[in-house]
């Protein structure tokens, strides 16, 4: 959970500010770029459909409530529309495995 009072790159940068604790783990960028050179076409190819479904779900999920006339969802409300979507995601896994 982030803190509130201040952005979420200040919180990942300064943890201790916060409260919390630098807990990154340091990684060389030459790996990582080689990492992802090895994986990149099988990577998206993986994705790419789950990327998709969960497009479609987010879409049909916003034309089904009470957001589908709004441009931006405002900040007041973000938590209860995630929520929603939480729980539409997981009747849609309950479903698929029945």
């Amino acid at each position: 959970m982030l803190p509130s009072g201040c952005s979420p790159f200040e919180s990942y940068h300064l943890p201790e500010k916060y409260g919390g604790n630098e807990m990154m783990i340091p990684v060389e960028k030459g790996i990582v770029k080689l990492l992802l050179k090895k994986f990149e076409g099988d990577c998206w190819n993986i994705l790419q459909p789950l990327c998709e479904d969960f497009r479609n779900v987010c879409d049909d999920f916003i034309a089904r409530s009470r957001y589908s006339n709004l441009q931006v969802l405002p900040l007041d409300e973000a938590w209860q529309a995630y929520s929603e979507l939480l729980d539409l995601m997981e009747d849609i896994g309950n479903t698929a495995d029945e």
